[in-house]
Parts: structure tokens; sequence; C-alpha cells
């Protein structure tokens, strides 16, 4: 569902707040572990749009044992690429993202989730603090 179906109007707030980046899965489960709030940008893109997403990582698997770290979070706002440059707002929808290494995320559409697509993206991890 396109975002100008789903809502009336639709308002960005943007804050910025100084990062610290995450190198690694170690770092990463140790900042779950200690609550601190993160974000990850996620960028990919085809032949013709760069795509770069920021979002807050709400929910995320962490294990201490392996080192295993897996945000599984949403939802976002993932913009629909066979549209037009003037179109690309109007046709955003909504989607899940996951993802455990970091040249791939996987996104699930809200619609119906009945649409999964695996994506060759670049992925990092930034904690803001508690």
């Amino acid at each position: 569902m396109a975002l100008a179906e789903a809502f009336s109007s639709a308002r960005f707030d943007v804050h910025y707040e100084e990062g610290r980046l995450l190198e690694n899965a170690k770092d990463r489960v140790e900042a779950v572990l200690d609550n601190e709030i993160l974000v990850a940008p996620t960028a990919y893109q085809d032949d013709r749009y760069r795509v770069a997403i920021e979002y807050p990582i709400k929910t995320v698997n962490a294990n201490e044992r392996d080192w295993v770290f897996q945000p599984d979070t949403g939802p976002i706002l993932l913009p629909d690429l066979s549209r037009e440059p003037g179109d690309l707002i109007g046709g955003m929808e909504l989607a899940y993202i996951a993802f455990n290494q970091e040249d791939w995320a996987e996104v699930v559409q809200v619609y119906h989730y009945s649409r999964a697509a695996r994506i060759h993206a670049t992925n990092e991890v930034f904690s803001i603090g508690k």
C-alpha cells in the first residue's frame, strides 16, 4: 500500500545526535545488553537509484555466548524503485528489515506480509547512548 493511500498527510521530523559506530558483533551485543539506543543506516542501489535508509533498532536478537547480533525491526519506509523520480515519495511502502551481516538485509513488506526480498546492502550500527 502506498503512503498516499494509507495517510491523508505525512510529516517527517528529523533529530540529529552524535553517534558511535559499533564496528563488530561483540560491540553491538554489548551495546544491546547495556540498553543503549541504536540506529542503523542501510544503503543499497539498483541501476537507477541509490537508497539510504536510517532507522531506530527497536527489536534485536543478541547473544553474548556466540556474539550474534540481528536487528529485526520496523516498520520502515521502503521506496518502490520501479517508480519515476517524482513519484518515489508517494510510492513508499511499509516494511520490516532484518540483517546479521554487513553486506545484505532482508525486507518484508507489511501489506499482507506477502513479499519478502533479500537485498545486497551495506549495514552499519550506531549507538547514540542511553
